[in-house]
């Protein structure tokens, strides 16, 4: 391998780093704290190291009662108000 060869295959490499720096880890990034702040919603709390839950809100303290004498169905969920497990 020569000189010119091995610079120009530096070079090539040098492109691939630049665009994977400015292109590719910010999404991967993005990706990452999306999901981070969607688990929090799911499981009702911070999670750092560890499980950090929230308050308990008024609905959750405090059911409403139907006229069969029932709890109401959202009271039964936890703070995101939504039996579904996903935001977006």
């Amino acid at each position: 391998m020569t000189d010119k060869q091995f610079f120009h295959k530096l070079a090539a490499v040098r492109g691939d780093i630049d665009k994977l720096v400015s292109d590719k880890w910010p999404r991967k990034a993005g990706v990452m704290a999306v999901s981070l702040f969607d688990e929090n919603f799911r499981k009702g709390g911070f999670l750092n190291k560890v499980h950090v839950a929230w308050r308990r809100t008024k609905r959750q303290n405090n059911p409403r009662m139907t006229k069969a004498g029932k709890t109401t169905a959202a009271s039964s969920y936890g703070p995101l108000l939504s039996s579904r497990r996903h935001l977006s």
